[in-house]
């Protein structure tokens, strides 16, 4: 599988999903939902969102405005 820049991942229910443990893996950030789940898996090593309006906007602008460098210490 190629490498991408970011995965987005919007599931609100619990429950490990494979697409998740994939893009784990094979991206550099990865943007999750904010539930437990979630978090469980991925712990610190991702970025969260929320459904409070803007939050997945403000997220991905704040990525996208990320350096190389940062994307690879990430």
């Amino acid at each position: 599988m190629e490498k991408t820049f970011a995965y987005i991942h919007g599931h609100s229910f619990d429950g490990t999903n494979q697409s998740l443990l994939e893009a784990l893996s094979y991206t550099e950030i990865n943007l999750l939902f904010d539930v437990s789940s979630n978090k469980e898996v991925a712990e610190d090593s991702t970025l969260y969102w929320t459904k409070q309006k803007s939050s997945l906007s403000n997220l991905i602008n704040r990525v996208d405005n990320f350096s190389a460098l940062k994307i690879i210490a990430f």
